[in-house]
């Protein structure tokens, strides 16, 4: 249990430890979450070290297909049980924005989850990402009424919730190119032991969060 005090600025894994989402094992690859909320804030700072190859992510326009290229991610949903619903967030090198609430009744991912994108709700989220180097940093805020929106459990003070992360391993000259295991890591700041392909959408994985 991760506990977030307001108005103050918390950072989530001071090593940068994401794990593989396919075989748990301990990436070298260093990602550091930071945590902060106010009254109407949740917001996420990240910073994606050991990326080499950001310029190769060609999708720029918001609630495009951006997870099949470079992406950190974030999956939340208010209460302590296991959630049905869930919103993803995903926000690429190119500041494009992925917004959309998941219905996942198997809690496994695969072809009982639905995917309902929230074009009109954009604007309520404020994200800026910068490029570094071998590294991209960014930030993104979300409004603490859209997650009771979307939530079964308004009343709770806690919250279910993991970060992913999509990282190029080749650089790619293909204009269309997409993840897979070949060329790109799978990352999780808490691993869903997926096993033999990624499967992010496994919901009793997820992290708990608890505001105090």
């Amino acid at each position: 249990m991760i506990e977030l005090e307001k108005n103050v600025r918390k950072d989530i894994n001071v090593l940068g430890d994401f794990y593989s989402s396919v075989d748990n094992e301990l990436s070298p690859s260093k990602t550091y979450v930071a945590l902060e909320r106010d009254d109407k804030y949740l917001k996420v700072f990240f910073n994606c070290e050991n990326n080499y190859f950001t310029k190769s992510n060609n999708y720029t326009r918001n609630n495009d297909t951006l997870y099949k290229q470079e992406v950190f991610e974030m999956f939340i949903a208010k209460g302590n049980d296991d959630p049905i619903d869930y919103l993803e967030i995903e926000i690429n090198p190119n500041n494009a924005l992925f917004f959309a609430k998941i219905n996942n009744p198997s809690g496994e991912g695969g072809c009982s989850k639905t995917i309902e994108m929230l074009d009109s709700y954009l604007m309520f989220l404020h994200h800026k990402v910068r490029l570094n180097g071998d590294s991209w940093q960014g930030e993104f805020s979300i409004p603490l009424s859209l997650i009771d929106e979307f939530s079964q459990d308004k009343k709770s003070t806690c919250y279910r919730f993991n970060f992913y992360r999509i990282r190029l391993k080749k650089n790619q000259n293909d204009l269309s190119w997409r993840c897979n295991l070949g060329n790109s890591d799978f990352l999780c700041f808490r691993s869903n032991f997926a096993l033999n392909k990624p499967n992010f959408h496994i919901v009793r994985t997820m992290a708990r969060l608890l505001f105090v």
